[in-house]
């Protein structure tokens, strides 16, 4: 495709024009100019009022929380029926440990998730484990004869 210069120059000038205000101005179709934003790799515009991007959700359960003694981070906010802390986010339910857990090691966990420091309520990132991790906590306990 042969890119026009002046369609070119109108994308590329930071003005966040319209498709059909490029148009319109250069005497070029829409299609004309649609093909030259793609071509050129220009986001498609967009009009009206762009959202706030969401609140990172590690951000948001932890504004749900309170330090306590020993470390821990209690959770305040909303729990299932079973107790474990839940954050709904921008209409998703997350499970509170499973996030907690994720920005610890970066990596999706096995199994449940739960505190391994005796307090149930607790979600610092620090004291949980999947049963990957307890497993192996087991196994070198038991190596070396605790």
């Amino acid at each position: 495709m042969r890119i026009r210069a002046d369609i070119a120059r109108l994308l590329e000038s930071g003005t966040n024009l319209s498709n059909r205000a490029i148009a319109h101005q250069v005497g070029a179709s829409l299609t004309t100019v649609a093909r030259h934003r793609e071509a050129l790799g220009i986001a498609p515009h967009f009009q009206g009022r762009r959202q706030a991007p969401p609140l990172p959700t590690a951000d948001l359960w932890r504004r749900q929380t309170e330090l306590v003694d020993g470390g821990h981070l209690r959770w305040l906010g909303t729990t299932t029926a079973d107790g474990v802390a839940r954050l709904v986010d921008s209409g998703r339910v997350y499970s509170v440990p499973v996030l907690a857990f994720q920005e610890r090691t970066g990596q999706v966990p096995q199994g449940p998730v739960r505190p391994e420091c005796g307090m149930d309520d607790c979600v610092e990132p620090r004291h949980l484990e999947d049963q990957l991790g307890r497993d192996h906590l087991a196994a070198v306990a038991a190596a070396i004869g605790i």
